[in-house]
């Protein structure tokens, strides 16, 4: 898997099943990465994150550790995936995010940038018809328009063995085709899915439409 026709010029981020320990880092990207409008959007609870992370499928995208003053971010080209099955993907041009000076650096007069180790996340769990909702996609402020959100939504795909469903606001154009382009179908509209006035299609994906779903009557 690769990102962007520039990957000699690219930073690599890290695709993989997220950890149980990295609840905390996916529940604080989760109150930062959304648009800030009343009444639109309500954060998952770190509570809520603790057991998505050990029962639920969590994808993450993750940064390379930052490198040391005067260290090259070149170390190779393409995508890897290591013996977990963990996906490197290198993204477009780099631009250091804003992060914190240590105190060694500020003495030293150098600055020294801490990005979030988990710069992407994407969530989705099994429903009672046998299909996956993919509940959440959300990548870091600092790290969009780099591929981030597309590679995690392949991964997804990938590891689905079910039809995948989404909700997304019928007035979001540019989502709707982006998720067509990405093999979804608008299956319905809902109107008041979560609130009165906030509508919702509902858009399926298939990965495998020639094998047939069974679930579970228990």
């Amino acid at each position: 898997m690769t990102a962007g026709a520039d990957d000699h010029m690219a930073d690599p981020f890290t695709i993989a099943p997220a950890c149980p320990a990295e609840f905390l880092e996916v529940a604080a990207l989760d109150r930062i990465a959304w648009p800030v409008v009343p009444d639109t959007f309500i954060p998952d609870g770190e509570h809520v994150w603790r057991v998505w992370c050990e029962h639920a499928v969590v994808l993450v995208a993750r940064r390379p550790a930052a490198p040391a003053a005067g260290t090259s971010l070149e170390s190779g080209q393409g995508s890897q995936a290591d013996e977990s099955g963990a996906v490197s993907v290198r993204s477009g041009g780099f631009q250091p995010p804003l992060g914190g000076v240590s105190s060694q650096g500020a003495a030293a007069g150098s600055r020294r940038y801490e990005p979030p180790a988990v710069v992407g996340a994407l969530v989705m769990f099994p429903t009672r018809d046998g299909e996956l909702f993919l509940h959440k996609i959300m990548v870091h402020s600092d790290w969009r328009g780099r591929g981030v959100g597309t590679a995690l939504m392949r991964a997804a795909l990938e590891r689905a063995e079910a039809p995948v469903l989404l909700t997304v606001d019928p007035a979001n154009a540019a989502a709707v085709r982006l998720y067509e382009n990405m093999g979804f179908r608008i299956r319905e509209h809902v109107a008041g899915y979560y609130r009165p006035h906030e509508h919702r299609y509902v858009m399926v994906c298939d990965p495998n439409p020639n094998v047939e779903i069974r679930m579970s009557k228990e």
